[in-house]
């Protein structure tokens, strides 16, 4: 097969430049490519999940038709747990794709029948939040599968989420988006430290960072959204510091790899940034979806870049139609920040065009 003749190639290459040094297994790295070819994509597996769930619905329909679990809240609860414990047992050790759909939507629905059970037991929300939140976490640690990783990153998320709302801590949801952006600015930034410390996340490393993009999105959406929360708009500016603190570390950290040791260059270039990023301080959602676009587009992750994209049209958008300006004004601030856009592109494809003739 070329796949294996490109495995041969490389480990030879390997071999012959690092003789004393690199030792492996070349059998065990066979057997975990072949493993990767076998993988569906996510797109394939998001289908296959749909077909499993509608099995699994038709199945728990099957039961409540015939009032098993609804009399008792206490079956519930039994049932829900037995479901999410038999999936993520299952899950750690099955790779058979059908099978795979099905317990992911089986935990699911176990995490539905739980949460009923509990609520209808009258348990209050805190705790039916804190047992989502020690389930998700035991989920991720214990299968370490790709689906239900992410989906456990969500439950934490969510769950999180929930106890600020529920506790009417509307301020929290400031400092939650801040811990966000800084978590998911460290977990981009530092892949192959992670990884090599922690070995658990060659399995869940990029679900993680999918569930990191789409908490960190939807925290920005719950911000920008004006009325929603009782949020003083004095104290919104918190989380737009932090993101464009992020942003200018970040412009440091590219500046290092491009090389540019030019100081009018950098500072020009900051200046430049701060000046696009400065009238959306009342607005986080802009410079937190800028944050994403620029980390994706510098670890190469295409799925994150396309969410950072849609996240800032749609962001910009709103930004746009939230503005307490006549039609001309709005009019002349998109002209101005355009031209601002074209002269820092100018600028950019200038010093990078410098640097590749040196």
């Amino acid at each position: 097969m070329k796949r294996d003749e490109e495995i041969k190639a490389l480990l030879t290459f390997i071999q012959e430049t690092h003789a004393p040094v690199i030792q492996y297994d070349e059998k065990r790295i066979q057997s975990d490519f072949q493993k990767n070819d076998n993988k569906l994509s996510f797109p394939l597996k998001l289908l296959s999940i749909i077909g499993g769930y509608l099995a699994t619905s038709l199945f728990v329909g099957f039961i409540v038709a015939f009032q098993i679990l609804y009399q008792s809240d206490i079956a519930l609860m039994v049932f829900g747990g037995f479901f999410i414990l038999a999936s993520i047992w299952i899950l750690r050790l099955s790779n058979i794709i059908f099978l795979e759909t099905v317990c992911v939507c089986t935990f699911l629905i176990g995490c539905v029948m739980l949460g009923y059970g509990y609520i209808n037991a009258e348990l209050g929300v805190n705790q039916v939040s804190i047992l989502f939140l020690l389930i998700a976490i035991a989920s991720i640690i214990i299968s370490k599968h790709y689906i239900l990783s992410f989906l456990g990153l969500l439950i934490i998320y969510g769950s999180i989420l929930t106890l600020i709302l529920y506790n009417e801590l509307f301020t929290g949801v400031l400092i939650y988006t801040s811990v966000l952006g800084l978590m998911l600015y460290f977990y981009l930034t530092n892949e192959a430290k992670i990884i090599k410390r922690f070995k658990i996340f060659t399995y869940i490393y990029n679900p993680i960072r999918t569930g990191l993009i789409l908490s960190f999105v939807s925290n920005l959406a719950i911000l920008c959204l004006r009325g929603m929360l009782d949020i003083p708009v004095d104290y919104v500016w918190i989380s737009s510091l932090i993101n464009i603190s992020l942003i200018t570390i970040f412009l440091l950290k590219i500046y290092k790899t491009l090389q540019v040791t030019e100081m009018k260059s950098k500072i020009f270039l900051s200046i430049f940034s701060l000046l696009i990023l400065l009238p959306t301080v009342t607005f986080p959602g802009i410079s937190g979806a800028i944050l994403i676009i620029l980390l994706c587009f510098f670890v190469k992750y295409k799925t994150g870049f396309v969410l950072g994209v849609l996240a800032f049209l749609y962001f910009v958008s709103q930004f746009y139609y939230d503005l307490d300006l006549t039609l001309l004004n709005k009019s002349i601030l998109l002209f101005l920040s355009g031209i601002l856009f074209l002269t820092l592109y100018y600028f950019t494809n200038k010093t990078l065009a410098k640097h590749e003739k040196i």
